[in-house]
This record gives structure tokens, sequence and C-alpha cells, in this order.
């Protein structure tokens, strides 16, 4: 969705030589609590810009008001009635802002023709925006109320669009089998009975780790490695990764070496260091979250004492799993 906008010259000069193929993300967050008064006292101490890799970040308190500005809302996702197709919906509407103080933080993502991919471009501008929170507290950018992408030309037009969905894919179902049923209601009823009040709290603690991890954002591809990590590891009682290792031998009756390369373990740890200790992201997918879900199905039904349905093994052939094959990791 596109719309003009005066906003260009909020951002300074010189960053790009050809405006026709150069383009900016823009955000606004709200300051609260703030006075319009204080914006010249709060932004006295500001000296410079930041730089991320060379490409600037702009950043900068203001007075703003600003009427008719363009919002997309992804409506709810659903299931024609008919033919069962998925229905993905826009909702688009006019945004009002009224006059009040404003953090602007700005970045090219794009440079004469030289385009920036869209993740890397809103990373830039996450770690400024956590970087202002360590320093000013979190109410400097209290809450984010605009973001566009802007053409560099003055007066140029801006695009914009809802939350990132990803495909839906046949390996997340729906696969309300009766099986399926038996094998859900017996799980919950055997939760329900663990007396160990401790035990029952951790299993609890860790299904709820593992809907953050499917509930996040599908452009959170790290944020739900990092749940879904964290999950298992409060179903296996923080053991470490060896732990877990045992505990997927007994269900298998593998081998440790067995469970490293037949259940992809070994990558899957490899990715867990990489991912805590160095940085790196993690394109989890959604066959490899896919994946992440069964091993977790198997580590709760042997946590609840329930016969074995080896559903991470068994899954495999149907998932694209390279994610977790050896030395197959994304770039920071």
């Amino acid at each position: 969705m596109e719309k003009k906008s005066s906003f260009h010259e909020m951002i300074p000069d010189g960053w790009c030589k050809d405006p026709d193929k150069s383009k900016f993300l823009f955000r606004l967050y709200s300051i609260v609590p703030c006075s319009i008064a204080q914006l010249t006292e709060f932004s006295s101490g500001q000296t410079s810009f930041p730089q991320d890799d060379g490409v600037p970040i702009w950043l900068g308190l203001c007075d703003l008001h600003a009427d008719q500005l363009l919002s997309v809302e992804t409506g709810q996702v659903h299931s024609d009635p008919e033919t069962g197709t998925v229905i993905l919906p826009n909702n688009v509407r006019n945004l009002n802002l009224p006059r009040s103080a404003y953090m602007l933080l700005a970045t090219p993502h794009a440079i004469d023709g030289v385009e920036f991919k869209e993740p890397v471009t809103r990373s830039r501008l996450d770690r400024v925006e956590a970087l202002l929170s360590i320093y000013f507290g979190s109410n400097a950018v209290y809450r984010q109320v605009f973001q566009a992408i802007f053409e560099a030309q003055p007066n140029g037009q801006y695009s914009l669009d809802g939350d990132v969905m990803a495909v839906i894919q046949s390996s997340n179902g729906p696969n309300m089998s009766p099986e399926n049923w038996r094998l859900f209601e017996e799980t919950s009823s055997r939760i329900d009975g663990v007396e160990d009040t401790e035990k029952k709290a951790r299993i609890r603690r860790s299904l709820e780790f593992y809907q953050s991890g499917k509930a996040s954002h599908d452009t959170a591809l790290s944020e739900k490695f990092f749940f879904y990590w964290t999950a298992i590891q409060i179903l296996c009682e923080g053991g470490g990764t060896m732990q877990t290792n045992r505990q997927l031998q007994s269900i298998y009756g593998f081998s440790k070496e067995q469970v490293e390369a037949d259940l992809l373990w070994k990558g899957i740890v490899d990715l867990r260091n990489s991912f805590f200790h160095a940085g790196v992201k993690i394109e989890l997918y959604k066959d490899a979250e896919r994946y992440l879900q069964f091993l977790f199905l198997d580590l709760l039904r042997h946590e609840l004492d329930l016969n074995p349905v080896g559903a991470a093994l068994s899954s495999q052939s149907n998932l694209d799993l390279s994610l977790f094959k050896p030395d197959i990791l994304q770039e920071a």
C-alpha cells in the first residue's frame, strides 16, 4: 500500500546519490510521559548519529502531528466455509497521530540501487531501539506507532505491509484423526493427574514456552528457536543436552551416536551453541519448527510415562530438515 508524505525533510541530506533508486525505513515511537517543552532539554545531549556497519541510523526527538497516514493490519486468517481455501485479509485504514512528543528512528533500506534485505534493515533499528531503552528507559521508545519504507526522492511514496505470514504447509496439519484425538486426550488427562506438584508445574511451564514459540511472529525465527529450545530443556529438567540425548536414547532404543545422527540431535545442539554463544541467527522455517515440535512430543510422552509414538523419526521423510544437518548454519 502506498501514499505520499513529507517526512523526507526529517532525514539528513547527502546519504545517497540517486534518490530514484534509494529508500529508507522510517519509524516513530511515542514518548511517555513527555511534554513538547521537554523535548529541547531531552535532546540537548545528542551530538551524533550512530552507524551500523557503516550504514547511518538517524534518530531524534520531534514535535509531531500527522493526519491521514496509511496503516495496514493483517485481519483474521481463516478458511473459506465452502472450499477450505485459506483467506488472509488486509485491513487498510487511515492513521492520525495526535500532536505529541515522538522518537524518530530511520535508516537506509536501499542506496543507489543496492537494496538490503528487509529483515536486515529492520534489525538495524531494532538494535538501536534496544540501546535507547537500555540507557533512557523503555518509556523513551514506549510504543512504535508508525513504520514505513519511503522512496528517497522528495515527496516520494511510502509502502507498508501487515504482519508477514509464512506459507501454510501440510506438515502443520490439521491432522485431526481419531487416533490423534485419543493421544491428545490421553496426554491431557495424564498431565492433570500428575501428583508431584513440582513435576506438574515444570511440565506446564514447558508447554507455556512451547506455546510462546508457536505464537511468535513468523518473522521472529530466531525467537522461535529460543522458545522451543527452552521448552525442551525445562521438560528435561534443565539437565543439558546430554540429559536430553539420554532421554531420546530411552525413547528410541538408540545409542548416543544414533541420537546425534539419526535424530539430528547433534545438528540441533550445534545450532543451539551457535545461537547462544555466537549470536548466529537461525532461520527456523516451518518444516524445521515442526520437527522441534515432534521432538517435544516424544519427550513429553516419555516424561509422562506414556507409550512412545516415534513422532520425530517418522516425520523426517516428509520434512525439509537441512537446517539441522552438519555445517548448515545461517549467517549472522
